[in-house]
C-alpha cells in the first residue's frame, strides 16, 4: 500500500514536472502576442447626457474582446472613461446611470428628510438659487448655477480610487481633459484626485463652477478639446477608436437665456474643434457616431435611452473592430490582468 501510495506520488510530480514548461511556453507566448499587437486607445467625446452612449460603446467591445489600452475622454466622456479605466464593472455603470437624474447631480441640497422644515420649501427650485454678496466693496456672483459638490459626490460613488493617483497607474492608463479658464488652453489631467478630474472636465461655463486646481481655473474640456485624438497619440496609440456624440445646436426658443445663449456658444467652440481632431483620424483608426439625433444634451433624466444607440453604433463598425478582437484565452489573461490592481486596491482599505 505504501508502495502504491509512492508511485501514485511520484506519478503527480512527474505529471506537474511535465506542465510547469508548457504553462511557462504558453505565458512567454501571451507576452510576445501582448508587444506584438498595436497599442489600442479609446477616446471619448463630451456631450452632456449623450454621453451615456459611450457605455454601449463599451459593452460591445466587452462582447467583441477587443483591449483597450488607454483611455481620454473630455467632459461626460472622461466621466464613463474615468470609470472603466478605474475597474467599475459595466453592469455597475449601467445601474448607476439607471438611478441618475437633474435633481440628483445638480441639486445642491441634501435629501428632503435630512433638511429642516424652513429649508424643505426650496423643494419648488431644481438648481440651487444663485447667491450674491459683497467681498472688498464688490459685489460678488456666482461662477456657476450650482457648485457642483452633489456631483462630485455621484462621481466619487463612479470611481473605483480614492486620493492622489497618478492616472498612468489604473487599470487602464487615463487622461481627463479640461480647459484653463485663464489661458483659454486644452489642460490634460494626468494625475490627482480622480473623481476631481471628471468633475474638472465636465463643469460648464455658468452651470457649474469651475474647479481650481493650483493656479489654474478650469472647465469643460469641450471648448478646447472636445474628441482628444491628440491625447490618444501622446499616449502611444497605435490605433485610436474614437466615439464623437455630435454637438448639435440648440433650436432659437432655446436661447432666452444666459444659460441657453452660453450654452450655444459653448456648443459652436465644441464643433469647430471637433473638426480638426476628426481631420487627424488615419486610415487605420475607427470612427464611432452614435446616432442619437435630437436627445439632449441636459436630459439626464433619460440617460438609459442612449446605452443602446451606443451599441448600435459601436455594431456598425463591427466589422473593423473585429480585426482588433482576441482569441478569448488572450482576452481573459489581459482582462485578469487589468481587474489585479482593482482587487489589490481593495484588499489595501
Amino acid at each position: 500500500m505504501k508502495r502504491s501510495i509512492a508511485s501514485l506520488t511520484a506519478w503527480i510530480a512527474a505529471l506537474a514536472g511535465l506542465w510547469a514548461p508548457c504553462n511557462a511556453v504558453h505565458a512567454q507566448s501571451a507576452a510576445v502576442a501582448e508587444l506584438k499587437r498595436p497599442k489600442i486607445c479609446l477616446v471619448l467625446s463630451g456631450g452632456g447626457a449623450r454621453g451615456a452612449a459611450h457605455v454601449g460603446v463599451l459593452k460591445v467591445l466587452e462582447e467583441m474582446r477587443v483591449p483597450i489600452d488607454c483611455i481620454a475622454g473630455t467632459s461626460m466622456g472622461s466621466i464613463v472613461g474615468a470609470a472603466y479605466a478605474s475597474g467599475t464593472p459595466l453592469d455597475e455603470m449601467e445601474a448607476t446611470i439607471a438611478s441618475m437624474s437633474t435633481r440628483q447631480l445638480f441639486k445642491e441640497l441634501p435629501p428632503r428628510e435630512e433638511r429642516a422644515v424652513r429649508l424643505k420649501k426650496d423643494d419648488a427650485t431644481l438648481l440651487a438659487p444663485a447667491e450674491v454678496g459683497l467681498g472688498d466693496g464688490q459685489l460678488l456672483l456666482p461662477h456657476g448655477l450650482v457648485s457642483g459638490v452633489q456631483l462630485e459626490t455621484v462621481l466619487r460613488g463612479l470611481s473605483k480610487v480614492r486620493g492622489f493617483h497618478e492616472f498612468d497607474k489604473l487599470p487602464i492608463p487615463f487622461r481627463a481633459v479640461a480647459t484653463d479658464l485663464v489661458t483659454g488652453k486644452a489642460v490634460v489631467l494626468s494625475q490627482g484626485d480622480l473623481a476631481g478630474a471628471m468633475r474638472a472636465s465636465m463643469s460648464v461655463p455658468a452651470a457649474i463652477d469651475p474647479v481650481r486646481l493650483e493656479d489654474r481655473v478650469l472647465v469643460d474640456g469641450g471648448l478646447t478639446n472636445n474628441l482628444p485624438v491628440d491625447v490618444a497619440r501622446a499616449m502611444g496609440a497605435d490605433i485610436v477608436i474614437a466615439v464623437n456624440l455630435g454637438t448639435p445646436l440648440l433650436r432659437r426658443e432655446s436661447l432666452g437665456s444666459i444659460l441657453g445663449v452660453t450654452s450655444q456658444m459653448v456648443n459652436i467652440l465644441t464643433e469647430q474643434n471637433v473638426q480638426a481632431s476628426l481631420a487627424s483620424l488615419r486610415p487605420t483608426d475607427i470612427l464611432v457616431l452614435p446616432q442619437l439625433g435630437d436627445f439632449s444634451a441636459a436630459d439626464f433624466d433619460n440617460l438609459p435611452k442612449t446605452v443602446p444607440i451606443g451599441e448600435a453604433a459601436a455594431r456598425a463598425v463591427a466589422d473593423r473592430l473585429a480585426s482588433l478582437a482576441l482569441p478569448e484565452p488572450e482576452y481573459e489573461a489581459w482582462r485578469t490582468r487589468r481587474l489585479a490592481g482593482v482587487a489589490a486596491r481593495k484588499g489595501a482599505r
